[in-house]
């Protein structure tokens, strides 16, 4: 978020339902990267000049073939609430994480935590490749 917002028709109700905007903090983070467990995380936008396509590989640290520019790889991440709401969006996180500075508190708001894998005899993630519980890497490639 901009460190100083711009508003238009401010209209400051409670009463009406609405969409909120949470700081957002790692949780729940396995033991290599627990460092960084109630932490902010910076925001960052990936451009890369003369490449159009961005591919997320969900469960694979690498890219798909050598006609794709591996950008980074990670873990894979996603947004919930203390509401205990659906994840919003699965979203890749540099393997080499960082974190705003003086940011380690437990505030209300909303958290990313790491993606485990949840497989499922005969179904689209079995069980064998797949482990209950077993942290889901990530990579993001472009072409």
């Amino acid at each position: 978020m901009p460190p100083e917002p711009i508003y238009d028709d401010i209209k400051t109700t409670t009463d009406i339902p609405r969409a909120s905007v949470y700081h957002t903090q790692y949780r729940e983070m396995t033991s290599t990267l627990v460092e960084f467990d109630y932490s902010d995380p910076p925001c960052v936008v990936c451009r890369v000049p003369n490449r159009s396509t961005v591919l997320m590989v969900p469960a694979r640290n690498d890219c798909p073939d050598d006609t794709w520019t591996e950008e980074y790889h990670g873990y894979l991440f996603a947004s919930r609430n203390y509401d205990s709401s659906p994840p919003s969006e699965y979203i890749c996180v540099d393997g080499n994480i960082e974190s705003l500075p003086n940011s380690a508190a437990d505030i209300y708001g909303s958290h990313l935590f790491q993606v485990e894998s949840r497989c499922v005899v005969g179904g689209s993630m079995p069980c064998g490749p797949y482990q209950d519980g077993y942290e889901l890497t990530c990579a993001v490639c472009t072409k």
